[in-house]
């Protein structure tokens, strides 16, 4: 088999007993509706490059650049090392491992690993409530009795006045940082997010609020703090 053909096999879909999920975002918060997200846990990477590859024949390693945590994975076929990187994202439990678990995921995902779920079809799902929060029901999955997959027509967002919650975002961003903003012109709004859960989406068309605030107050890495911090202002300076 030559290299080109061993790189090859990484890039064979996910097993469905492999897949698991995650809530990605709720849409009506009041009723407990969301879209969920699909992924693959770090074993099944680690898994995966044993079988294709060989234990002996690939390694990782973790690095710092401008503050983000990133994982490097080097392959060696027939001699020839070759090695693919990415950054992580802390999570919302152990953010440290989280970050370097999310880290080498995609890593994986640059050589084809679990890289299919990127294009999977988009689920939905209704929430059960824990204490305050909604969370996935145990054991969801999207053909079980509890899943409810993609409805027969777009969920309908739910009505908010969205005059007095620009308001509200605007007198919040205020309050965090002590006074009005001041415009960056410079930043628009058309960037790309390059990191978390909104990767690859411009940073205009996020609506996760909370996210970008959160993001810009709370994130260990000084250039992801930066440019949520440019968002904000620029929405509150819109309103």
């Amino acid at each position: 088999m030559t290299p080109r053909e061993k790189l090859e096999q990484l890039k064979k879909p996910t097993a469905k007993s492999e897949i698991k999920y995650r809530v990605g975002s709720v849409y009506d918060k009041d009723r407990g509706k969301a879209t969920i997200l699909s992924y693959v846990d770090a074993r099944y990477v680690q898994d995966t490059l044993d079988k294709f590859i060989g234990p002996e024949f690939w390694e990782n390693r973790f690095y710092e650049a401008k503050g983000a945590l990133f994982c490097e994975i080097i392959i060696n076929i027939d001699g020839i090392k070759i090695s693919k990187s990415d950054c992580g994202t802390e999570s919302d439990i152990a953010p440290a491992k989280g970050e370097a678990s999310d880290a080498f995921k995609r890593a994986a995902v640059m050589f084809g690993i679990g890289r299919d779920l990127y294009s999977a079809e988009t689920m939905f799902a209704d929430l059960e409530k824990k204490g305050s929060k909604w969370a996935l029901p145990r054991g969801w999955k999207p053909n079980n009795k509890v899943a409810n997959t993609t409805p027969s027509s777009p969920p309908a967002p739910p009505k908010i006045n969205l005059q007095d919650q620009e308001v509200k975002f605007k007198q919040k961003v205020i309050d965090d940082f002590d006074g009005i903003p001041d415009d960056d012109d410079d930043f628009t709004g058309e960037e790309v997010c390059r990191f978390g859960k909104y990767r690859d989406v411009k940073w205009k068309d996020i609506q996760d609020e909370s996210w970008i605030l959160w993001v810009s107050q709370s994130s260990k890495v000084d250039w992801q703090r930066e440019l949520a911090t440019k968002e904000a202002k620029r929405r509150a300076n819109n309103v």
